[in-house]
């Protein structure tokens, strides 16, 4: 588990180094991909997929899943809320 999980996050996409972070917790590279991530209690739930998976919209290059379809599939069974009831 990550300490600050968010200002983890900060870092990583601040650096433009992005392949130096797999030592750093993460243990593979953001290079070339995209996602979206939670933090319920201070743990770090990140999904991600390769860029070329994406959808294009117009000059973004989006997730497949919106952040309440990923909460629905994989988190709402265990925490019975919605996923923007966590800050």
């Amino acid at each position: 588990m990550v300490n600050n999980p968010v200002a983890f996050l900060v870092e990583i996409f601040a650096k433009k180094e992005c392949a130096k972070m797999t030592s750093d917790g993460l243990g593979f590279s953001l290079v070339g991909r995209i996602g979206l991530f939670f933090v319920v209690d201070g743990e770090l739930m990140l999904h991600i997929c390769d860029i070329s998976d994406g959808e294009r919209n117009g000059d973004f290059i989006n997730f497949l899943d919106s952040h309440d379809a990923v909460w629905q599939r994989e988190y709402y069974a265990k925490y019975q809320v919605d996923f923007d009831y966590f800050p």
